[in-house]
């Protein structure tokens, strides 16, 4: 009807039109502007070809359109369809090379065939879209000025010869089919990741791609296909496929035909945390490279927006201080035999090529304190002592006392402490020896009724001589749950003939908290944890649990661990202590008669006590005294030191 006017004007559709006739306005190059749209829901194949718009917003109410509907609208640069539609459609935008914006309703889940062909300004960086399910045949061939398009999760099939000859530099491709030809002819294409969920790829994928010289495959299983995948490529191009895996790939009657152009790879996956307010996910990390290696270096590992990720590692030289990569960048190296802590929003699969590490054995200097190490080998290795590693939630530590048995994946770190500055730790292919102990026991804090946010805090005690470790802080807001040994706080101490030591705690907020123990390859028949403050007796062997009452101001000298570690009988264990020192006061458990008795036998105090009291320490000079607490046949000695 209007079909190759040249005037200037713009249209206004009246309510009672509900159909744009196919080609009404083809070729109409002075119409730029829509005044109203009336009542139209649908519009027909090329109604608005050739035409002049500069912008094009098609409303909600519109439910349909033809074919090549803005085909050739070569002035166009931004548009928006409304939320009524649900595909594209055909050629609808081909040839329109001034595009460069295009916002799709969330309703739409294809793009269709030819859609955006030969929009030669267009940039993946132009598009919103939501849940794209399927990118049709062709549907940005020819878009020479796309060099990046980001492929949502919910995307499940590219079509053929879908973006071919546009202008990606590298790619990472995840969803279950790669089409023939569907990225071919990109000539400035150099790297491309193949995801773990790619199960076919048809031939001719890459053809043409001749600057293709990096393909780095994630999958344990080969993809199934057909050939010249990667016909007229570089001629230097190497696919990288996971190492264990190698044999495998280079067997497979498709993968074959590139065995000569096969090297492995090692790497691991970073679970990201999404959208997450509660935790965050960590992980432990490190690198097998035998070289420095730059955070950037490593595909992924640096999220382009500095809230998407976090990268911290021990300052070197100083023992328990974390550095923020992104406070340090300067100098800031991945070190093979170190580890490092990360965290991702999104899910990351470090891939690492190049020379691997792979002598008998690494010796790691450490600093005296605690130190953050990492399997320096592409497969999975040992460490010579017990170590923390990250537990599977990448919220909390946990103890590997078991460390002969125990290998550490690769690109994987794991914690140590350090008694001196010339400490080393080896890591090795085998397992090391262990010097024979009498095992080991978690206990973990939990605060209970906490309107669901839990405190979560951990000790770990060894009966090992060997094992001397102190705690290691993951997060200072938990309740402090530790071992007093010499004056420290510690999480581990070695115990040697010991049969009774302290188990201190402080807590951070008033409530009730709960006790549970876990022990680990424990030889031994007797285990008690006493309450001085109650006088509680919790056989752990039996009951491994033990819920109490707290409060901020309670002494932290609260608990001790008695135990039969070294073969002693345990009926010669008797627990007859109901006194201690904390913070300038005598704290006495129980009721009685107490007398006060000097190391010349002299009787300094007597005191009548119907219920748990105090002394001050000051009453008294630096000494050892003998404490009887005498309630009726019931009589308890026991010996303290004022220092």
């Amino acid at each position: 009807a209007f079909s190759g006017s040249n005037h200037t004007c713009s249209l206004t559709i009246g309510d009672g039109v509900t159909t744009l006739p196919s080609g009404v306005f083809d070729g109409f190059r002075g119409l730029n502007n829509i005044v109203s749209w009336g009542g139209v829901t649908s519009i027909g194949d090329n109604a608005f070809c050739q035409t002049g718009f500069t912008t094009m917003e098609v409303p909600d109410a519109i439910t349909s359109l033809g074919n090549g509907v803005f085909t050739n609208c070569t002035s166009l640069g931004s548009v928006s369809l409304g939320s009524g539609l649900t595909t594209t459609g055909y050629r609808t935008f081909y040839g329109c090379s001034s595009l460069t914006t295009v916002t799709l309703n969330p309703n739409i889940t294809t793009i269709g065939e030819l859609s955006f062909s030969v929009c030669t300004s267009l940039n993946g960086t132009g598009f919103t879209f939501g849940d794209i399910e399927t990118i049709e045949q062709y549907a940005f061939d020819g878009c020479t000025g796309m060099t990046n398009f980001t492929f949502p999760s919910s995307l499940t099939t590219i079509g053929q010869y879908a973006f071919n000859g546009t202008r990606f530099t590298n790619l990472t491709i995840n969803l279950a089919t790669i089409n023939n030809s569907t990225f071919s002819g990109i000539t400035t294409l150099t790297t491309v990741t193949i995801g773990r969920n790619v199960t076919s790829i048809s031939g001719f994928a890459f053809k043409d791609c001749t600057a293709l010289n990096d393909v780095r495959v994630l999958s344990a299983t080969p993809a199934s296909g057909g050939s010249y995948m990667f016909y007229n490529t570089a001629s230097d191009l190497v696919i990288y496929v996971p190492a264990e895996h190698i044999t495998t790939y280079k067997n497979d009657s498709f993968w074959s035909e590139y065995a000569d152009k096969m090297q492995g790879w090692m790497g691991t996956t970073i679970t990201g945390y999404g959208n997450s307010t509660e935790s965050d996910h960590w992980a432990f990390i490190a690198i097998p490279y035998t070289a420095n290696t730059l955070p950037t270096e490593i595909d992924g590992l640096i999220a382009t927006t500095p809230a998407n990720y976090d990268l911290y590692r021990l300052a070197p030289g100083v023992a328990s201080t974390w550095e923020n990569y992104k406070a340090h960048t300067e100098g800031f190296e991945f070190v093979n035999g170190q580890g490092y802590l990360y965290a991702s929003k999104k899910d990351v699969d470090i891939v690492l090529t190049g020379a691997m590490f792979a002598d008998a054995y690494k010796d790691v200097s450490l600093t005296k304190g605690w130190n953050l190490v990492g399997n320096p080998y592409g497969q999975s290795a040992y460490i010579d002592r017990s170590y923390f590693k990250m537990n599977d939630a990448g919220d909390d530590i946990e103890a590997v006392s078991a460390y002969t048995t125990t290998a550490i994946p690769v690109c994987t770190g794991v914690v140590v402490q350090a008694a001196s500055n010339s400490d080393v730790a080896r890591f090795t292919y085998t397992a090391p020896s262990k010097a024979s102990g009498h095992g080991d026991l978690q206990m973990t804090l939990s605060k209970v009724n906490a309107n669901g946010n839990e405190v979560h805090d951990k000790a770990f005690v060894s009966f090992d001589e060997s094992a001397q470790l102190g705690k290691f802080i993951f997060n200072e807001n938990h309740a402090k749950l530790y071992i007093s040994q010499n004056g420290q706080d510690y999480s581990i101490a070695a115990l040697q003939k010991a049969t009774e030591m302290p188990v201190n705690f402080k807590a951070v907020q008033n409530g009730e908290y709960l006790i549970t123990v876990e022990p680990e390859n424990v030889e031994m028949s007797y285990l008690h944890l006493i309450d001085n403050l109650t006088g509680a007796d919790v056989d752990l062997l039996a009951t491994p649990s033990y819920q109490f009452t707290a409060k901020k101001s309670d002494y932290p000298t609260r608990f001790r661990l008695v135990f039969n570690a070294n073969g002693i009988d345990e009926n010669s264990v008797v627990n007859e202590s109901f006194a201690f020192v904390s913070d300038g006061q005598i704290v006495v458990n129980g009721e009685g008669t107490l007398h006060v008795i000097d190391m010349q036998g002299r009787q300094l105090l007597i005191r009548e006590a119907a219920s748990d009291f105090c002394l001050p320490t000051s009453d008294f000079s630096s000494g050892v005294y003998v404490l009887r607490l005498i309630n009726g046949k019931n009589v308890k000695t026991q010996k303290i030191i004022i220092k």
